[in-house]
């Protein structure tokens, strides 16, 4: 009657502007045409398929899925039904609930029917199983692919995925063959730094230090804005280090510090340039570089140490001031850390040695100064982890005690001293 003419005109009023991709629109005319009743079963059927492709477009995947509960899949028929699944599998893949992904578009790709989107969801499906590290079957789906569906737009990805695949499998030639499929086309788009990368990566796991640093070279050569810009050039620096190519790894570090100076990566490339620059004895500039790193990023587990290779750094450049200043911030904000025996050794050697013409200095004030000498070297011998500092320390405690009359705690000190290292120049007196 009237009433089903007018249902109609909704409905196809709905399907052009769906059609038309004015899809809030055409969202408006199923949502009057579902809210009447009395319909065709297989009318409302496509209603709720096409407002779940509507959420979809919208990147609303759980209303999508949401919609595609209230079908009636008998009714809308199997083409519908069929790419009812594939819908379900995408918006499954979009919210990350990859082995609902895998059922949906195992489904749909098991139907009789699969041409219109099988390309996506056969990519998809080997995403999702590599997800759940399902890596052998993924490869294998994704080989497939390639002889089901070789001009389609999807190849390169297709290729990328197929080459993490083999990646994460070791199996490192196959992935370079297929990384380098992506790089090699002629035109360049978002896939090709992240497969350049990749052959970066193929080749740093596998220890070809200078085709690593090339390979991630050009990629941060050719992609300076590319998020995997900062990554290769951080594996560019490693790469040149582990051939002890100090002066280009720093380069690269410092490469990176200018172009991301807040990235994740920063800190570390900084502390990579200063590593750098104490193997070429430039101490000074060594020990500025770890300072930076100190002052301008927040500390890391590893603070102990980038202190102690400034302080250490300073030492060597015959600034004493500057690495004693070093080994006193070491030793107050970290006195349980292994390296800061180090730092309480030589504060108390700096006090040790300060008046090396004991005649001249009063007897008094030689007693404080070896007190003061000898409370360093004792928390020095506390924070020890091992035998490298143990037999000097206790050799100066032995001193200390002994030129300030403390004959019984000095004979102590030398005997702990001669049992560890049995030294010609260990003894043992008593007053």
């Amino acid at each position: 009657g009237k009433h089903e003419l007018a249902w109609q005109a909704i409905f196809l009023s709905g399907e052009n502007r769906f059609l038309l991709k004015r899809y809030d629109r055409a969202a408006e005319r199923y949502t009057e045409f579902l809210a009447k009743g009395g319909k065709a079963a297989d009318r409302v059927a496509r209603a709720h398929y096409r407002m779940a492709w509507v959420h979809r477009y919208g990147k609303r995947n759980e209303d999508a899925l949401a919609e595609l509960k209230k079908m009636d899949a008998g009714a809308a028929g199997e083409a519908i039904a069929t790419e009812m699944k594939y819908l379900e599998g995408v918006c499954l893949f979009e919210t990350g609930k990859h082995p609902e992904a895998v059922k949906a578009l195992e489904a749909y790709l098991d139907a009789r029917d699969h041409g219109r989107f099988g390309d996506d969801a056969m990519l998809k499906l080997a995403v999702s199983q590599m997800k759940q590290n399902r890596k052998e079957q993924a490869a294998a789906g994704l080989e497939r692919f390639l002889k089901e569906y070789p001009r389609s737009d999807l190849v390169a990805q297709v290729r990328y995925q197929l080459a993490e695949c083999y990646y994460d499998q070791k199996a490192y030639a196959k992935a370079a063959d297929n990384y380098a499929l992506v790089t090699g086309r002629d035109k360049a788009d978002d896939l090709t730094p992240f497969a350049m990368f990749g052959t970066g990566m193929c080749n740093y796991d596998q220890e070809k230090w200078s085709e690593a640093a090339k390979a991630f070279g050009e990629m941060a050569d050719r992609f300076p804005k590319s998020d995997m810009t900062p990554q290769a050039l951080y594996r560019k620096a490693r790469s040149l280090i582990k051939m002890k190519k100090w002066e280009e790894a720093e380069q690269a570090s410092r490469a990176l510090l200018s172009a991301f100076p807040k990235h994740e990566l920063a800190r570390t490339s900084l502390i990579a340039a200063g590593t750098c620059l104490q193997e070429r004895q430039k101490w000074a500039d060594a020990a500025a570089a770890f300072r930076s790193a100190s002052d301008d990023y927040p500390a890391g587990d590893d603070q102990p140490r980038i202190v102690y290779e400034e302080a250490w750094s300073w030492r060597q450049a015959g600034k004493e001031d500057e690495s004693l200043k070093a080994f006193r911030g070491l030793a107050d904000k970290y006195p349980a850390d292994a390296l800061a025996a180090d730092a309480f050794f030589y504060l108390a050697e700096a006090i040790y040695k300060s008046e090396q013409d004991s005649a001249k200095e009063p007897s008094r004030q030689r007693d404080e100064r070896l007190g003061e000498a000898c409370t360093l070297y004792e928390k020095a011998l506390s924070a020890a982890k091992d035998k490298r500092l143990t037999d000097k320390v206790l050799y100066r405690i032995g001193w200390c005690r002994w030129q300030t009359g403390q004959y019984k705690a000095a004979a102590e000190a030398f005997g702990a001293a001669g049992e560890r290292c049995g030294s010609a120049y260990v003894y043992v007196r008593s007053g």
